[in-house]
């Protein structure tokens, strides 16, 4: 019965997903140049592979996303969007796991199954995306039980036992090619695991990276017979004013569902999650930072409630003078 039921769920989906227009034509140019509307060679030489710390997105605007084809029934998606952040701001909201819920709308499930070494943790995570035709609501969601593994240092410098040659090998040189070849280059890559999509974003090796590393856990519950992908954090010296922060945060997955649930019918709902979770992202961070700012801007100046060698409220009480150290005779 449970089959008939994950049979039935897939085929809905498939059902719905294929009524609904295909929305993956509208997301920004970086999607898939073989159907965009006017698609032509040189909208696909256009359509980097990879960004680099070249290129700088528009603060505030959507996200870029890139759908590519992998061998049977799997997908590699991209995206990536441009923060007015450290990347400690960033690094800090990806790391609270608990909360992940509260800052990514997608996420109707978010729990910590238990700690792991080095700051990571397995989760089980249920992801929806919705949509409304015909005055209905429809969604299409999926769960997957994750472990999560954090490479403060970057993926290929981590030093763990499972980021070896094999994560870290070059498995495509997509600085040299162009979209198109490098869209044909991993229709033909086979999914491998421990063997990671490369990153969204490449910089030159005086800049600091950041990765988090995200897979299915096999034998466990889930949706997906693979799924792994890798949240890449890098500052950009040169995509902002001196005194104001910007980041770039991009994830990179491979995913291929269960048989019973076709890829291609939901790719563009999954694509249209993952730019909605960035956006959440951001908007998230730069809200709280700007919170701050105001806070500390309206704040009094910490002399104005104390006083210099002391104060009192309006009741008469006398509140105590704040000490201060000389480096001679110490605390006075």
């Amino acid at each position: 019965r449970r089959l008939a039921r994950l049979v039935f769920q897939g085929l809905a989906a498939m059902v719905t997903a294929r009524n609904v227009p295909r929305r993956r034509q509208n997301l920004p140019a970086m999607g898939r140049e073989d159907e965009m509307p006017g698609g032509s060679a040189s909208d696909a030489e256009a359509n980097v592979p990879v960004l680099t710390d070249k290129i700088c997105l528009i603060p505030g605007d959507s996200p870029v996303v890139r759908i590519e084809d992998a061998p049977g029934n799997a997908r590699r998606i991209f995206t990536g969007v441009d923060i007015r952040a450290h990347v400690d701001d960033v690094w800090e909201v990806l790391t609270d796991y608990g909360s992940l819920h509260k800052v990514v709308p997608n996420l109707v499930e978010n729990e910590v199954i238990e700690p792991l070494d080095a700051g990571g943790v397995r989760l089980w995570q249920v992801g929806r995306s919705t949509w409304r035709i015909f005055g209905k609501n429809l969604y299409f969601q999926a769960g997957c039980t994750l472990d999560v593994r954090l490479h403060p240092d970057g993926l290929c410098n981590s030093g763990l036992a499972s980021a070896g040659e094999r994560i870290c090998a070059s498995k495509l040189p997509s600085k040299h090619l162009s979209s198109a070849e490098a869209r044909a280059f991993g229709a033909k890559l086979k999914l491998v695991r421990d063997v990671f999509p490369r990153p969204f974003s490449i910089a030159v090796p005086s800049v600091p990276v950041r990765d988090i590393t995200m897979q299915n856990v096999l034998g466990k519950k889930g949706d997906f017979v693979h799924y792994q992908g890798v949240w890449r954090l890098q500052p950009l010296e040169g995509c902002a004013p001196p005194d104001v922060a910007m980041m770039r945060l991009t994830f990179a997955v491979e995913c291929e569902p269960h048989w019973f649930l076709p890829v291609a019918p939901v790719e563009g709902r999954i694509a249209d999650a993952l730019t909605e979770n960035m956006v959440a992202i951001r908007d998230h961070v730069e809200a709280k930072l700007e919170r701050a700012r105001r806070e500390k801007a309206e704040a009094p100046p910490p002399d104005s409630a104390l006083g210099h060698d002391g104060g009192s409220d309006d009741d008469g009480f006398v509140l105590p003078s704040v000490p201060s150290f000389d480096e001679a005779a110490g605390w006075i």
